[in-house]
């Protein structure tokens, strides 16, 4: 094998590692999503604006979002989770 060849497949593992990460989410996670997405949905509608048709929604939800995960509680609720959930699968081991 040769060494160009060698340090693509590494660059490809790379990359399907780093995306194998990005689309890994907790419930907690998923949750928070679906909470903003109803919240920035219901503040649209009493505004009377369609929030389908909003040109910045996924901006706008990606931010409220990032503001929501950044809290410490949902951190805590996440860890918990996932020490639960590694606990319990050495336990079936």
């Amino acid at each position: 094998m040769c060494v160009r060849h060698k340090q693509n497949k590494q660059t490809k593992m790379a990359v399907i590692r780093t995306r194998k990460e990005l689309f890994s989410w907790t419930d907690d996670e998923v949750e928070l999503l679906l909470n903003v997405t109803l919240e920035y949905k219901t503040t649209k509608i009493q505004d009377n604006v369609d929030w389908e048709s909003c040109k910045h929604k996924y901006t706008e939800i990606g931010d409220l979002f990032q503001a929501h995960i950044r809290g410490p509680k949902l951190r805590k609720i996440s860890l918990t989770r996932r020490t639960q959930f590694h606990r319990a699968s050495l336990q079936r081991s």
